[in-house]
């Protein structure tokens, strides 16, 4: 795919893009697939319940997403 369409695709600003994809590289696509999936149940879990604790599980997720950098 090409860094135009993604940044349209993502509606990222111009101003973004070298720091967006600069970022982005430094990521295999295990981690990211490894951390969409944590981030897809966060998600589910604030939309299918009221008994949850946004700050506590937001930590928790934020914690998820930082071990997958430390694997």
């Amino acid at each position: 795919m090409r860094e135009e369409s993604i940044m349209k695709a993502l509606n990222v600003k111009p101003f973004l893009r070298q720091r967006f994809f600069g970022q982005v590289s430094s990521f295999s696509l295990d981690e990211l697939k490894t951390m969409y999936r944590a981030i897809v149940l966060w998600d589910n879990k604030f939309k299918s319940t009221s008994r949850w604790h946004p700050d506590i599980d937001m930590e928790l997720l934020v914690g998820e997403l930082c071990a997958t950098r430390e694997r």
